[in-house]
């Protein structure tokens, strides 16, 4: 098989392991999926060694491995346990709630990753609404499509806007100004759609008290609190994301005076897998010529200045963002238009994104929402979400790109 051929087989075998939880005939996960199509990739002729070590992006690598130990700090220090504890002992209005968790997941996403805030969130989420006797699955929901859309707002808020960040060169700052006013009414209409959504199910529920599953340590919440305001300080000065992040680690370690060791055990290992060896599966297909054939074979119809066809591209990016899920999507597309209009990495960053809120799968943040639920006790189903996700992700991408119109970028 000429090695041109082999290289879109291997990538589609490593999508097909990627697109599925498990599969009956290769039960791996999706960083084991990714890794294998990776190391098939250089094994078999597809790239040499050093090709499948240079298509890493470092940046991209380093700016997750900093926010996720930020992350695992916050989580340790019991800050967001003391919060959700005092909201609870307010016996707020379930609808209440529901709204700040949807704007709470949003903001968090925004700073720290939404990958890293479902992780941390999720198990907090499913114990409130066991302990306060309400109904999980809208606030579970809330959880996963307010991180996806809160994640709009910064260069570091997902995965693929962080590529955004490294194709289009784009500053914090700047990216910033354009598409955090965006993301903040985009996370009023989300939470407007899903008090519209579980009218019924909320009326007349309020919350009920619950303790802290970890206690407060004050010291402790006061370094991440001081970490975390460096790290934003350092993003819009514009100093480079990833080593801002990785200060933001480092500061960690030094104001603790102790090594980091807990931290780095309870990091989301895999997570950091799968894209690395995402990047050698894209970086392989890119090689061998495929993305140049499909970024010319779309151009007739998205033209050679997709943002310039808003709606059509939009349709693309989400319905691509699903098949091929979106950070991949956004690997493609940054190789084959790598000198866009910023207007182009505004609407990309915009519908590659909230394309994750479609389906239960649609992106990594939903799943681990999923998974970690049903650790605690709660199914997600795979409809029950569609229900929700399917009309919010048409809504909001429409009010998005009729926002990016009213400044100038669609």
């Amino acid at each position: 098989m000429p090695t041109r051929t082999l290289t879109l087989v291997l990538f589609a075998f490593a999508y097909l392991l990627i697109a599925a939880r498990r599969h009956a005939w290769l039960p791996v996960g999706r960083p084991t999926g990714a890794l294998l199509g990776a190391v098939l990739m250089v094994l078999l002729g597809c790239l040499t060694p050093d090709q499948a070590y240079a298509a890493v992006d470092g940046n991209t690598i380093a700016l997750l491995f900093g926010m996720m130990v930020l992350q695992v700090e916050l989580d340790r220090s019991g800050l967001l346990d003391a919060i959700t504890s005092s909201i609870a002992a307010r016996r707020w209005p379930a609808s209440r709630l529901l709204v700040a968790v949807v704007f709470g997941a949003g903001l968090l996403s925004a700073l720290l990753v939404n990958d890293a805030v479902c992780i941390m969130a999720t198990p907090l989420v499913a114990r409130l609404c066991r302990a306060g006797r309400l109904p999980p699955l809208p606030f579970l929901l809330a959880l996963a499509t307010g991180s996806n859309v809160g994640g709009v707002m910064t260069l570091t808020g997902t995965p693929q806007c962080m590529l955004v960040g490294r194709f289009s060169g784009l500053s914090f700052a700047r990216y910033a100004a354009v598409m955090a006013p965006v993301g903040l009414a985009l996370l009023a209409l989300t939470a407007a759609c899903f008090l519209v959504a579980f009218r019924r199910s909320l009326a007349g529920v309020r919350t009920e008290p619950v303790e802290p599953a970890t206690p407060l340590d004050r010291p402790r919440a006061r370094r991440f609190v001081a970490c975390l305001a460096a790290v934003v300080v350092g993003c819009f000065a514009g100093l480079p994301l990833a080593w801002v992040a990785l200060a933001g680690a480092c500061l960690v370690a030094l104001l603790k005076r102790g090594e980091p060791t807990e931290n780095l055990a309870r990091l989301d290992w895999p997570l950091l897998v799968f894209f690395a060896s995402l990047f050698v599966v894209v970086g392989g297909l890119a090689a061998a010529g495929w993305v140049d054939d499909a970024v010319a074979a779309l151009t007739p119809w998205l033209t050679s200045d997709p943002a310039s066809r808003p709606g059509a591209f939009a349709a693309f990016s989400v319905a691509a963002s699903n098949v091929f899920s979106n950070v991949p999507f956004v690997l493609v597309l940054g190789h084959g238009y790598p000198a866009a209009s910023d207007a182009f990495w505004y609407q990309l960053a915009l519908t590659s994104t909230l394309a994750g809120n479609l389906t239960l799968v649609g992106s990594v943040a939903n799943l681990i929402v999923a998974e970690a639920a049903a650790k605690e006790g709660t199914h997600v189903g795979f409809v029950a979400y569609l229900k929700v996700g399917v009309p919010l992700t048409l809504v909001t991408t429409a009010a998005g790109l009729g926002l990016l119109a009213l400044l100038g970028y669609a």
